[in-house]
């Protein structure tokens, strides 16, 4: 077996609840404005619904549990990322050694092992796709360290992304001295250039060329911060490799997320996106198809959720897609607008493999609606969710907010 050259870190078990067990259960006032807390005081602790079936149904806590047990139990995080395994499917096609870890805090000891094998140490990157501050990054940071305290890190994804945003690059420094993370990739697709960045590290160690990175040279205390320059890299869509059954599935568990699409075509006021994702852009038909093909080559993968902003959009794309699912055994979920479905499209969502979709209402009020460019009523969320349901298509809603008397 060759070494590694890239181990990713997809996610992690962002949310900690037992640091709430210092709060009095006779102050409720205290979790008002708790944005993750949604679970139950349990035998001693706070526990996440998951894990509250995990006690019911196996008699044992996630956090309590060995790193084995825990790939077994329910927990969110065991999901398969859909960026990690993205990121993976593209560096394959370029031979880069590439090993997945899906959840950190699942899966630490196989980490600890597969670094600890290689006779070269491989570069360690952590996706920060659910993460909202250094925090998150620094323990799974200062995990990676307990194994070889000279670990090369780099940091990429959403939440490095964001800071520059509003940020400088150098406002990275303090945060990657004091985590020992020595790169910051805070691009937007990033594939192409996390690639780069591998390349030099095997190569001429020459980061300079490297575009949308900072990293420090040296002693991770006293060395050199620099920064290389800031490009606009687009996002691979048609271009994207297809390798995803060349890739290790130890990991999943009959589920794959993948995205056909990057942006968004609406301008909603209160979302950023559009604008962030530099552009909306679709993968054509045929290329779908060819991924599709590859993911059926996977052991044991029979569950896909599509991760596109708008995957029914435009409809007579949704309509070509749908046709094509139907040649595959897949299941299937999706975000979902519900103004632009019919009897006909629902009931062929349903033939073509379509379990559960997932909807943005934000409001049930038409003038909210209007205000927040959702181009949206509250009579097309009636009508899609009753045919959702006729069809017998799961759906979940987020942020209904409604007014007294409504229903």
């Amino acid at each position: 077996m060759s070494d590694i050259d890239f181990i990713i870190i997809c996610q992690s078990n962002v949310l900690n609840l037992s640091g709430l067990k210092n709060v009095p259960l006779d102050r409720p006032e205290l979790y008002a404005n708790l944005v993750y807390p949604r679970g139950a005081h349990l035998k001693g602790g706070f526990r996440n619904h998951l894990d509250v079936i995990n006690d019911w149904k196996y008699g044992q806590f996630y956090e309590d549990s060995s790193y084995s047990q825990r790939r077994e139990l329910l927990n969110i995080w065991n999901l398969p990322s859909a960026s990690g395994f993205h990121i993976a499917n593209v560096l394959v096609e370029y031979g880069i050694n590439i090993h997945i870890i899906n959840n950190f805090d699942s899966e630490f000891d196989i980490f600890e092992d597969i670094y600890s094998s290689c006779k070269t140490p491989p570069l360690v990157g952590i996706s920060s796709t659910f993460y909202l501050s250094f925090k998150e990054v620094g323990r799974v940071a200062k995990r990676i360290c307990s194994v070889d305290p000279d670990a090369d890190i780099v940091l990429g994804g959403a939440f490095a992304n964001a800071e520059t945003i509003e940020g400088s690059v150098s406002d990275f420094e303090p945060q990657m001295r004091k985590h020992n993370i020595r790169y910051v990739m805070h691009s937007f697709n990033s594939e192409l250039d996390l690639l780069a960045l591998i390349n030099a590290r095997l190569k001429n160690k020459d980061f300079s060329k490297v575009p949308n990175l900072c990293f420090i040279e040296g002693n991770m205390k006293t060395g050199e911060f620099q920064e290389t320059g800031s490009t606009w890299q687009q996002p691979v869509l048609d271009t994207t490799p297809v390798n995803w059954h060349r890739l290790n599935t130890d990991c999943l568990n009959r589920t794959l997320q993948i995205r056909t699409a990057s942006g968004c075509p609406f301008a909603c006021s209160f979302c950023s996106y559009p604008t962030t994702a530099g552009g909306w852009k679709t993968m054509s038909d045929d290329v779908v198809r060819l991924h599709l093909d590859s993911i059926s080559k996977m052991p044991n993968i029979d569950k896909l959720i599509f991760i596109d902003d708008t995957f029914n959009v435009p409809p007579h794309r949704f309509k070509k897609l749908l046709q094509i699912f139907c040649e595959y055994d897949f299941e299937w979920f999706s975000f979902l607008r519900v103004q632009y479905v019919d009897e006909e499209v629902v009931r062929l969502m349903r033939d073509s493999g379509c379990k559960g979709v997932y909807l943005g209402f934000e409001s049930a009020n038409d003038m909210i609606l209007g205000n927040m460019n959702k181009r949206a009523k509250r009579a097309d969320f009636k009508r899609g969710l009753e045919l959702l349901n006729k069809y017998g298509i799961y759906s979940l809603a987020a942020f209904i907010i409604g007014f007294p008397g409504e229903t």
